[in-house]
């Protein structure tokens, strides 16, 4: 991983580090860790290239931001003097629109329904089994779970692009 990368490149005595952010599965206490082991390196003189693409995570531990968009340095910036939001309108090269800040209230009306849903694996074992859901007017609705359990089946079963079982 991330750490033990770091490590034989301190063992080897690397003086700069070319890093592509911190692994997903890594928790925001071991992130920090990662930072903390990045920061040392920086004190000691290493130099420390960052590239990553959570706004947050470059505003925590760049000394410098250079943002590029298709291939070219489109600015380079302080973190100190730049948002998130900032950073992100410089990525895309335009203004993004500003989210919606009116109440929204999810009402009684049924926008989708499911009704016990069953897609089956080229095995003829089931990937859904029997779902169900109701997606109001106005209401947001995650399906959460670990990569591979079914979700993609459940979007695809649902706009006809897979064919299904029952339900």
């Amino acid at each position: 991983g991330v750490r033990s990368a770091v490590a034989q490149a301190r063992a080897r005595g690397a003086r700069v580090l070319v890093l592509r952010g911190p692994p997903a599965g890594l928790v925001p206490r071991e992130v920090e860790e990662l930072f903390r082991n990045l920061r040392e390196l920086k004190a000691r003189g290493h130099t420390i290239i960052f590239i990553d693409h959570k706004l947050e995570e470059v505003l925590a531990i760049a000394d410098t931001i250079t943002v590029l968009r298709q291939g070219r340095t489109v600015a380079t910036v302080d973190p100190a003097e730049v948002t998130a939001h900032e950073l992100a309108e410089l990525m895309v090269g335009s203004e993004l629109p500003t989210p919606s800040t009116e109440a929204r209230v999810a009402d009684d009306h049924v926008t989708l329904a499911v009704r016990d849903l069953s897609v089956l694996d080229e095995s003829d074992r089931p990937t859904l089994d029997r779902v169900s859901l109701d997606v109001h007017r106005g209401e947001i609705v995650g399906v959460a779970g670990v990569e591979g359990n079914g979700q993609g089946e459940l979007i695809e079963a649902i706009l006809g692009l897979r064919q299904t079982s029952g339900g």
